[in-house]
């Protein structure tokens, strides 16, 4: 006598996809990828939404390092959606922290 498997016999088998993130680099390196700025325009330095492939510019990494909190503000195209929804929606960190950057220059 054989035995038959059905399907509930055979074990369930779980499959996961890996989404791996593209680190944002550190300002001053060059980026796994396009980033974009999502931090306030800012005259002769930056405007808001500029995409940057490699190395940042020179004046914004000096930008940055007077005002640490654009650097939150520099997202991977992949996020770029994302961001723009948080920095639309009152009361998240980064429209927080979008508001706290533009005042600081104004």
């Amino acid at each position: 006598m054989s035995k038959k498997t059905t399907s509930k016999d055979t074990p369930a088998v779980k499959t996961e996809a890996k989404v791996e993130e593209k680190p944002v680099s550190k300002v001053g390196q060059a980026a796994a990828g396009p980033v974009v700025y999502c931090g306030p325009s800012v005259r002769g330095v930056v405007r808001q939404y500029t995409v940057f492939t490699g190395d940042l510019p020179d004046m914004l990494k000096d930008f940055v390092k007077d005002h640490p909190l654009a650097a939150s503000l520099i997202v991977s195209t992949e996020k770029f959606a994302e961001m723009r929804k948080k920095l639309e929606t009152a009361g998240t960190a980064e429209a927080i922290l979008y508001r706290q950057l533009k005042s600081e220059f104004q």
